[in-house]
Formats: C-alpha cells, sequence, structure tokens
C-alpha cells in the first residue's frame, strides 16, 4: 500500500478530474461576485474604488476560466486515470486564483484591505486536492505575492492605492503594523496548508482503508455466492440420486400392497400400507429439495429471459383446479393477460405460482376460497395470492420461509408436509429480485402480496453472483 500522503490511487486521480471542473465551475461564481461587489461598494456605499482596473481584472479571469473550461475538454481531464494533466491543471488553476487575487487586492487598498486574508481560501483548495508538496507551493506563492505587494509598495517601487473608506492612510508605510500584518498573513497561510493536507492525508487513509475493506468484503462475498452454489448443486445431485431408488421402492411397496388379499393378510398390508405413506413422504420431501436446489441455482442463471406472468397464472390454475375441486375450495383466478414481462426463469415463475397457491389450498377448509390475482404497478407486477383458511398466528410470521419451518396451526391440520414450499418461494424471489409481504391472522386467512420487477429492454442476463 502506498503511503498516505502519496497521490497515486486510481480513486483520487479521478476525483481530482471531477474536482478539477467543479473548481472552475466556482470560479465562474467568483467573477460574479467580483463585478457584484465592485457596483454594490461604488454605488450603494459610494467606495472609491479603481473601478476599471477591477473590472478589468474579472474580464481577464472570466476569460482565462474559459481557456481552463476548454483545456479540461480537449485534454479529458475528468477521464484521466493517472491523474497528471489533472494535477497540472489544478496547479495553474489555483496559481492564475492567487495573481489574480494578489492584483484585486493591490488595487483596493493592499495591505490596508482586510480582505486579503481571502487568500487562506486558496490554500484550504489546494491543500484539498493537491500532493502535499504541490500545497505548500501554493502556500509559498500566495506568501510570496503578498508580502511582495507589501515591500514593493512600501519602498514606493509600485503605487500603492488607497481607499480611504477601509483604513487610515499611510498605514502600508508604518514598518511596525506592516511587519505584524505581514507574519499574521505568512502563518495563517502555513497554518491553513498544514490542517489543510492534515485533514486531507487522514481522510485519504479512511478512504484506502474503505476500498481495503470493499473489496475483502467483495471476495468474501463472490466466495459465498461459490459456496452456495456448491452446496446448490450437491444438493440437486443427492436429491437426484435419491429421487430414483425411492420411486422404485413405492412402486415395488404398492405392489406388494396390493398382492395382500384375502383373509389374514390384513395386518401385513397396513404394514405395507405405512411403508408406502413413508416413502410417498420422504419422495415429496427429495422432489422439494430438489426444486429447492433448482431455485437457488437460478440466482445464478445467465438464461434469464421475459417470462409472461399471467400465463404462468393461468397455466397454474388449470392445474390446481381439480385439487381444488376435491378440496371442495373455490379457486379464483384475475390476471389480464396484456400484462408487461418480467425477467427469470419460466419454470421457476411457474413453480413460484404454483407453491403460493397450492399452500393457500392445503391450508384452507372446505367451503374456503383462494384468489389468484396478478396486476401492473409502475415499474412491477404485483401478485396476489390470497386465501380464506387457518391464517398464520404473528409469532410464526417471520419464520414462514424459513427452511423446514411449519406453523404450529398447519402442523395440527395436516400432519405431514416438508417445509419447504415457501422456502422455494423465497429463492425464486431472491433469484428475480423480487419483494414479498405477508398479512395474516389466524381463522382469517392469509395474503401474500408480491412484487416483482418488470423486465426492461437491454435488462442484463445475469443476476449478481453469477
Amino acid at each position: 500500500m502506498d503511503r498516505p500522503d502519496t497521490f497515486k490511487p486510481i480513486h483520487e486521480a479521478s476525483s481530482l478530474g471531477e474536482r478539477v471542473s467543479w473548481l472552475i465551475s466556482l470560479r465562474w461564481l467568483a467573477i460574479i461576485g467580483v463585478f457584484a461587489i465592485v457596483i454594490v461598494a461604488a454605488q450603494v456605499f459610494h467606495v472609491r474604488l479603481r473601478s476599471k482596473e477591477l473590472f478589468a481584472i474579472g474580464g481577464f479571469l472570466a476569460v482565462v476560466n474559459t481557456l481552463f473550461f476548454l483545456m479540461c475538454r480537449v485534454f479529458r481531464v475528468k477521464e484521466d486515470r493517472v491523474g497528471g494533466r489533472a494535477r497540472i491543471l489544478a496547479n495553474a488553476q489555483i496559481t492564475t486564483d492567487l495573481v489574480v487575487l494578489a492584483a484585486l487586492i493591490r488595487y483596493t487598498g493592499g495591505i490596508e484591505n482586510p480582505f486579503a486574508f481571502y487568500f487562506i481560501f486558496h490554500i484550504i483548495v489546494s491543500g484539498t486536492l493537491l500532493p502535499p508538496r504541490d500545497a505548500w507551493v501554493q502556500a509559498g506563492i500566495a506568501i510570496a505575492l503578498f508580502c511582495g505587494m507589501v515591500e514593493l509598495e512600501r519602498l514606493g517601487v509600485i503605487r500603492h492605492y488607497h481607499v480611504p473608506e477601509l483604513a487610515p492612510m499611510g498605514l502600508y508605510r508604518n514598518m511596525l503594523y506592516v511587519t505584524a500584518t505581514v507574519a499574521a498573513f505568512a502563518s495563517t497561510m502555513c497554518l491553513a496548508a498544514f490542517t489543510a493536507i492534515s485533514i486531507t492525508r487522514l481522510v485519504r487513509v479512511q478512504q484506502r482503508e474503505s476500498a481495503a475493506l470493499i473489496d475483502q468484503l467483495q471476495q468474501a462475498y463472490n466466495r459465498l455466492g461459490e459456496l452456495e452454489r456448491s452446496k446448490s448443486q450437491y444438493m440437486r445431485r443427492v436429491s437426484h440420486e435419491l429421487r430414483s431408488p425411492l420411486a422404485a421402492i413405492q412402486s415395488l411397496l404398492t405392489m406388494v400392497e396390493e398382492s395382500l388379499t384375502g383373509e389374514g393378510k390384513s395386518a401385513e398390508r397396513e404394514l405395507v400400507g405405512r411403508a408406502v405413506r413413508r416413502t410417498d413422504q420422504a419422495l415429496k420431501l427429495v422432489s422439494d429439495l430438489l426444486v429447492l436446489a433448482r431455485s437457488q441455482e437460478a440466482r445464478f442463471a445467465v438464461g434469464l429471459k421475459e417470462v409472461s406472468l399471467s400465463r404462468a397464472v393461468r397455466e397454474v390454475a388449470g392445474s390446481l383446479q381439480p385439487r381444488a375441486d376435491k378440496a371442495g375450495v373455490t379457486l379464483a383466478v384475475d390476471c389480464p393477460p396484456d400484462l408487461a414481462p418480467v425477467l427469470g426463469d419460466p419454470e421457476s415463475v411457474e413453480q413460484l405460482v404454483t407453491n403460493l397457491a397450492s399452500n393457500a389450498i392445503k391450508y384452507t377448509p372446505r367451503g374456503g376460497r383462494v384468489s389468484v390475482s396478478a396486476a401492473a404497478q409502475q415499474d412491477s407486477i404485483v401478485l396476489t395470492v390470497s386465501d380464506t383458511g387457518i391464517g398464520i398466528s404473528e409469532e410464526d410470521l417471520p419464520s414462514v420461509f424459513d427452511e423446514f419451518y411449519r406453523g404450529k396451526n398447519a402442523r395440527e391440520l395436516q400432519e405431514q408436509g416438508t417445509g419447504l414450499g415457501l422456502s422455494i418461494v423465497k429463492s425464486i424471489l431472491d433469484a428475480l429480485q423480487a419483494k414479498v409481504h405477508v398479512e395474516s391472522a389466524i381463522g382469517q386467512g392469509t395474503t401474500f402480496v408480491v412484487t416483482i420487477p418488470k423486465a426492461r429492454a437491454g435488462d442484463a442476463k445475469a443476476r449478481p453472483g453469477a
């Protein structure tokens, strides 16, 4: 890592280029201020000023600032990743400002003008923008310009322009006053440069430490993403390997159960029936684990495309209608066909709607109602799945998306369940960069409101972490 007082980091070079442009913009305000102050002082307060000379200096500064602006555009200072051109232009601007300020001070009373201490602003700017050595050079230039002007006026080499309204006549020849003012000016400039450099150095150290921390966090995040992907792939492989033998075992047990007929076979048939149900439960768990692994891997997918949510809702509703009829639950769908598409994986989007709707049917008693609707809302599509089922308790709400979690009333209504349905939903929502809000009350039903961003032209096909 570079020493704190060096000026090499890329982010600082880029920052200098931007601040050079900011300095040009700020100078336009200073130019306007010069003209305004001269006019107000002369016309309102009747201060006797060298207006022509002051207007000429202001005009000169405007021309120079225009040149600086053009140089920034021609040399593309904002794009200077090394900082060389930006540094040269920054030094040139600050030196020019110091010379112009010295000229303004000279024509408005010289050492008698209390505004001479405006030099301090340029020293602070140089200490903030420039490397320490350059800042000290600018402080030296400021001290040399002011002290040189004062001494030349005192010796009579150049003319002194007295402003009666500002100070008594002859102060510029008063040796004690001149010495005290020069000493105060020089020490103030040095203290300003030292303070600005010290503070800027501390800020740059903090910037480097923050950049290093951000880099470490990014590496940790990438590593975490790799581990998450490896875990999902491993879970998918294991689930896939388990599903085939479990399906075979289930088929064989079903055949054995069907063959056990006649008297004296009821006990054996009951035992085999239990095995069939347990195997079916294990197979359902493996299937859900496989779906969960696929949904988690969707976050790293690079083949995302536009998906019609309205089509997915209609297809899911059609496939779940027999289950709803069997459960004695009314399934209502309200989804306009012209909804804007969302960006995702068609299988995952369909799985999202399936899990929410089937969950609602599963936990809604006979005679209840499940509603699935979708509507456009600004830059998003809002999917709402509500039911009049058993509801979710307040204490269970924060955990409904946790893996293998089932609420107490859900376990009482349905003894069997993997507790992975809503975990799959949450994983799919993360992949879609969507948000979900849940409202529920025991015995009154549950409403899931999912907000999915619309697919936009030119959307990246890769998600963060890919």
